[in-house]
């Protein structure tokens, strides 16, 4: 459920500027909505981008401490299949968990964050390079990196389409962009599912969500950003070690494969800049 309680603005869809939305579900004083034209689901009104930033504090940080390990050990072995070495920029990074596995696998890493607590600790503890602030203000000239990711940091963006189309000047020529996101099919199944069993399910999982993508609407915004889309499959998220986790993970990632449908709790998608 959507909780962010701040002063907020009304928007228009990011990926087409269309204002013409139907209402999914409101959660008072936010509404989720779906634009009529391209199919975006986002939510307006939406939270002041200085309120959000304000929300990323030590103690947001401390209720991830130790987390993530075995997710992104699969996400940067989804990133050597395409890539071997190289540059690589991670968006959103957190405590640097993916930063320090890459560097350890031998990449030259940078991250950024927003959270000044965040971007502290992994350049004082990691010796990583880290940029404090958002993406679009990131002074690194066009084409400095080989690889860009995202890991669940696209649906917090005020703004993805832009921070995609910085990302697509940042890349070198043939360079990679990964993405990892809820995917929102799942979500919209299983409140339908729930609904049948009389139990009442929000529409979406995090109250900290700006946009709910599908693998659809997600494809739009990385081709609109100048991305071509070479691969839609299942991401590796806030699973424990234990067999069903791995087991779910291979079958959905199963049926994405060779059904082409993608119906998994996390989507990943990899884009590449034209040469």
């Amino acid at each position: 459920m959507v909780k962010i309680c701040m002063e907020s603005k009304a928007v228009e869809c990011n990926l087409c500027n269309s204002n013409n939305s139907e209402v999914l579900q409101e959660i008072k004083p936010y509404k989720i909505v779906k634009c009529k034209n391209c199919q975006l689901i986002y939510l307006n009104p939406q939270p002041l981008s200085e309120d959000i930033t304000k929300t990323y504090t030590a103690d947001y940080y401390a209720t991830n401490w130790g987390q993530g390990l075995v997710e992104n050990k699969y996400r940067l072995r989804t990133v050597e299949r395409f890539k071997k070495r190289g540059k690589l920029l991670d968006v959103g990074c957190g405590i640097g968990v993916f930063l320090g596995l890459a560097r350890k696998n031998g990449w030259q890493v940078a991250g950024t964050e927003l959270s000044e607590f965040s971007a502290k600790y992994i350049r004082d503890k990691l010796n990583i390079e880290c940029f404090p602030g958002r993406l679009e203000d990131l002074e690194s000239a066009s084409g400095s990196y080989d690889v860009i990711t995202l890991w669940h940091v696209i649906e917090h963006i005020p703004e993805p389409l832009e921070v995609l189309k910085r990302a697509w000047e940042l890349l070198s020529r043939g360079g990679m962009i990964f993405l990892a996101t809820p995917n929102q099919n799942f979500w919209r199944i299983a409140r339908d599912v729930k609904r049948r069993m009389g139990v009442n399910r929000d529409l979406v999982e995090n109250e900290k969500h700006l946009y709910f993508f599908t693998p659809h609407s997600l494809k739009k915004m990385l081709e609109r950003a100048g991305f071509k889309i070479i691969e839609t499959g299942v991401d590796f998220n806030k699973c424990k070690p234990k067999l069903e986790h791995f087991l779910k993970y291979y079958w959905f990632s199963f049926v994405s494969r060779v059904l082409g449908v993608n119906c998994s709790k996390a989507m990943l998608m990899v884009g590449q800049k034209g040469n």
